[in-house]
Parts: structure tokens; C-alpha cells; sequence
């Protein structure tokens, strides 16, 4: 295996095929309560109050352009550069971010959707504030997962 391709496969796998998963096991979730879900649905919290709602269709879209399209962005960024021999480590983190990022806004975005289920009103929803905490610590995770799964880089 050629040093382009010891750091392209990585970069695709972490950077694109695990933000494909994640987006597609969030959407398919949120889709699977969507009978459960109050219409209009809870979009924005300040504190523990709802002060915000929306349509529940626009859930999904922003998932999938959220979770993985700026993922897919940033993953062919890093691949351009490694085609043209950059290496280092901010493409690495890129990748990293990449990763952690679509579990940020999958959960994030999921976890709205999780607590307001068998809602009447939207606005009975409870905090968010759990589902902020796991949305970071998961994408923490996520990004150190993926920046271990990385080859090293020198500089170039």
C-alpha cells in the first residue's frame, strides 16, 4: 500500500462512511417516531423553556445536511490535499472533526426529537440540556476514536 493511499482509506472511512452511518441510523430514528411527535415540534430551548417551533419535516433534511454533507466537505478537502502530498496533522484533525461533528448534530438533533415524544404541545417538552451534554461527549469521543484510527503524518 502506497503512503497516499495509507491515509486516504482512513480519511474516507472516518470521514465520510462513518458520518453515512450515523446520519442514517439518526434519520432513520427520528422517521421511526414520527407519529409520536407533536406538530409543530420544539426547535429551540432557552434554559429549560421551548421558545421555539418548527415544522418536524425539517428535522431529517437538517440531519442529513448537518450530520453529512459538512462532513463530506471537509473529507474531500483532506482528500484533495492528500492527492496533491500534503500531510500533517491538520488534515488528520480535519478528519477528526469531520467525525465528531456528525455525531454532534446527529445526536443533538435526534435527542430534540427523543424528548418530545407523546407530546401533545411541544412546549411541555422538558430541558435539552441532557441531550446538549450527550451530544458533546459523544462527538469528544468520536473525534479522539477517529484521530486514533488515523495514521501519523509528518508535515509536508
Amino acid at each position: 500500500m502506497n503512503d497516499v493511499q495509507r491515509h486516504r482509506r482512513p480519511a474516507i472511512w472516518l470521514g465520510a462512511g462513518f458520518p453515512l452511518l450515523v446520519t442514517v441510523v439518526a434519520v432513520g430514528l427520528q422517521l421511526s417516531w414520527w407519529g409520536d411527535l407533536p406538530d409543530p415540534i420544539a426547535v429551540h430551548w432557552t434554559g429549560n423553556t421551548v421558545d421555539g417551533f418548527g415544522s418536524k419535516v425539517m428535522v431529517p433534511w437538517a440531519t442529513a445536511i448537518l450530520a453529512l454533507v459538512f462532513p463530506l466537505i471537509m473529507t474531500v478537502a483532506v482528500l484533495a490535499a492528500l492527492d496533491r502530498g500534503s500531510r500533517g496533522p491538520n488534515l488528520r484533525f480535519m478528519i477528526s472533526v469531520a467525525a465528531s461533528f456528525a455525531v454532534i448534530m446527529a445526536t443533538l438533533l435526534t435527542g430534540s426529537l427523543y424528548i418530545q415524544r407523546g407530546l401533545v404541545d411541544a412546549a411541555d417538552a422538558g430541558s435539552i440540556g441532557p441531550v446538549v451534554l450527550a451530544s458533546v461527549v459523544g462527538g469528544v469521543v468520536a473525534g479522539v476514536i477517529a484521530w486514533f484510527l488515523q495514521p501519523r503524518q509528518e508535515t509536508v
